[in-house]
């Protein structure tokens, strides 16, 4: 079977978008699938990741043109959220562009019933695929405790950890002022690690200094990679991920991967996963990560027990293997009935 992906260009794909389309090729390679990228192939089945690029427009047009079908993955992209930013333009842009291009797929793969939702009110009609991304296996051989001890961490303190990107969307002034809404004398002996870098750093550390007095000890570690972010995950008491959006959330998955509790909202595909112990969901808003974290707080202890059942269950639902089977099923159900691709010649802008 051949697949051909349509990325966007390497500057243009961030955080998840290039982990989700990079770890995706792979689990199909391993499969036996001949991919390849920004090429239309005889007899492939063509998979554009992402939108609001022009020239997947003057492609997708082109291969209506010939009777070609292909595929779309929004990764997210047409989220509320997402959508609010800068919507005069993205709603002229669907208007005239986007929305043919997505009314000619074939299917369109949402990761979630929650994105599922949203594209079936924005686009009626369309054929929606619901799949969901794999699990990545953690690096082996960390231990709760042995992480804890290698970060500084003392026995009777509890460490909530943030690991994203320091983006408005990510709502990490949520969680201080949730933590302010408790107060010091619940969360005294309570740490927070930040862990990321953004466009929101300075405004946030700000909010974190003036407020000091009401918040637990803020930690700021910058941008962490391997191993280094691996101990940070694998210490956390709970990950903290209080978001307005999110199309998956691989931070989320990565903490559950180690057994770790996890904290986010229910505007998140993790909403399906609701009744799974370890997650604890939360609407977007102070009033309500408050609570959460409340809750999570009163609980009984997290045991190591309760951490090995957590990873497993997160691998065994996230199977990078099934996950690239169903990908296979909806690729195959595609039948090119042009066999010779004629590219568009130049379009002037």
């Amino acid at each position: 079977m051949k697949v051909d992906f349509q990325v966007p260009a390497q500057a243009r794909q961030v955080g998840g978008l290039e982990k989700a389309i990079v770890r995706l090729g792979e689990a199909l390679s391993e499969q036996g699938v001949d991919l390849a990228f920004n090429e239309v192939r005889p007899g492939s089945a063509v998979h554009f990741h992402g939108l609001w690029e022009p020239s997947f427009a003057r492609l997708s047009r082109e291969l209506r043109k010939q009777g070609r079908p292909y595929l779309v993955s929004p990764h997210g992209m047409l989220e509320p959220w997402a959508y609010a930013h800068k919507k005069w333009k993205k709603s002229i842009y669907f208007k005239l562009v986007e929305g043919r291009h997505l009314r000619g797929a074939s299917a369109i793969i949402a990761t979630g019933e929650l994105e599922a939702g949203h594209l079936e009110d924005r686009l009626p009609g369309n054929r929606i695929e619901r799949i969901s991304f794999g699990a990545e296996p953690p690096p082996a051989g960390l231990e709760h405790k042995e992480a804890r001890q290698n970060l500084g961490i003392q026995d009777d303190e509890r460490l909530l950890l943030f690991l994203s990107r320091l983006d408005e969307k990510k709502g990490l002034n949520l969680l201080f002022d949730a933590l302010r809404k408790l107060g010091r004398d619940k969360t005294s002996r309570w740490k927070v690690h930040v862990v990321g870098e953004g466009p929101m750093e300075e405004e946030w550390r700000r909010q974190a200094e003036q407020q000091a007095e009401e918040l637990p000890e803020i930690v700021w570690r910058g941008a962490l990679w391997d191993d280094s972010k691996w101990t940070e995950i694998v210490a956390a008491d709970l990950f903290c991920l209080p978001t307005h959006s999110e199309n998956f959330g691989f931070a989320v998955q990565e903490a559950l991967s180690v057994g770790t509790p996890c904290l986010t909202t229910t505007a998140t595909p993790w909403v399906e996963h609701a009744a799974e112990a370890g997650l604890h969901l939360c609407d977007p808003v102070v009033a309500s990560v408050a609570e959460a974290l409340n809750t999570w707080s009163v609980g009984r202890p997290w045991l190591e027990a309760n951490r090995c059942r957590l990873a497993s269950w997160t691998m065994e639902t996230f199977d990078w293997d099934e996950v690239a089977k169903r990908y296979g099923e909806v690729y195959r159900r595609l039948s090119p009935r042009d066999e010779v691709f004629h590219p568009p010649g130049p379009v002037s802008e």
